[in-house]
């Protein structure tokens, strides 16, 4: 098995180096210290593209492969952990799930915006008393007028 990268990957994987070297490593630990999230660094991931790299182009994805959303999830932990953690859950549980399990209309509505890094999806699973069990989870989603 070959595990060299190709050139696009390659690509990815030095253009997300030197953004986290740029952009990421210098705040990483104010933002820690702080208890800030870092937003605006989400939205600058989103214009270039890596908040969606791996969905497809119909939605305003990259059309990359899943190895290319890793290497950006691993080019970002490398500098931040915990921002790397927040690009893992959008575009692998969020995005990435409503991209495969998701209809049509839900796919139009959210990924766009999502790709682009204007939205941030999230994976909600643990609650005090049930860890990562989702069976054990009693939290419910209830409407509550147009919030």
């Amino acid at each position: 098995m070959d595990f060299t990268l190709s050139d696009e990957h390659r690509h990815i994987q030095e253009t997300i180096r030197d953004f986290g070297e740029r952009e990421v490593k210098p705040h990483a630990a104010a933002w820690d210290r702080e208890e800030r999230f870092p937003h605006e660094t989400v939205k600058r991931l989103g214009e270039l593209g890596f908040m969606g790299v791996a969905l497809p182009e119909d939605v305003g994805g990259g059309g990359a492969d899943t190895l290319a959303n890793l290497l950006v999830v691993e080019g970002i932990a490398r500098y931040d952990a915990s921002l790397g953690l927040t690009v893992a859950s959008h575009t692998g549980l969020a995005s990435g799930h409503i991209n495969v399990f998701g209809s049509e209309a839900l796919r139009r509505r959210y990924l766009p915006r999502m790709a682009r890094g204007e939205w941030l999806g999230a994976w909600c699973l643990t609650e005090p008393g049930s860890g990562s069990d989702a069976a054990a989870l009693r939290t419910r989603a209830v409407r509550d007028g147009d919030s």
